[in-house]
């Protein structure tokens, strides 16, 4: 996949509410990226010209990174996933492979390899270790374990989750 910066900006605030200016990306070449729409995987292809989401100046996309035109990636951040949705990332860091959906925040983290992050969550100043699922679900001063599966659980503080949480009905 290749992506370069465009001229086109604009001013936004951060999650940290910053005001900053960001740039929109544009793919260099045809490619096809994986999305988590929700309920499962799939597939979606992108053209050479087509207009992705926005970073600022100083973030680190890696050779496999597509941000959808409603994402946003800020300060000192490295990334190396592909978003679909509504997402915000500050300050953190996403490793290769991992898929940001939904409407989701991300600061001051680390997300692992091959992590998917959906629904409406909000992650800040923790750790998720590869392969972990978590939709719908606050998650604070945490850490997630490899391989766990997090969904609609409320709100994380102060933890070390590993295996499976859901929500309590």
């Amino acid at each position: 996949m290749g992506v370069k910066l465009t001229k086109r900006l604009q001013k936004v605030k951060t999650p940290s509410e910053r005001l900053v200016t960001v740039y929109q990306i544009k793919a260099t070449q045809d490619f096809t990226i994986v999305i988590y729409n929700g309920i499962d995987y799939q597939t979606e292809k992108i053209k050479k010209g087509d207009l992705g989401g926005y970073v600022e100046e100083g973030v680190i996309l890696g050779e496999n990174s597509w941000l959808h035109a409603d994402s946003i990636i800020f300060g000192k951040s490295r990334f190396d996933g592909v978003t679909c949705g509504y997402v915000r990332i500050e300050d953190s860091m996403v490793d290769e492979g991992s898929i940001i959906g939904g409407r989701t925040i991300i600061t001051n983290s680390t997300i692992g390899k091959s992590t998917t992050v959906a629904g409406t969550t909000s992650i800040k100043d923790s750790k998720v270790q590869n392969k972990a699922l978590i939709i719908g679900t606050i998650i604070r001063e945490s850490r997630v374990r490899e391989g766990a599966v997090i969904k609609c659980a409320g709100t994380i503080v102060k933890d070390d989750v590993k295996g499976n949480r859901f929500s309590k009905k």
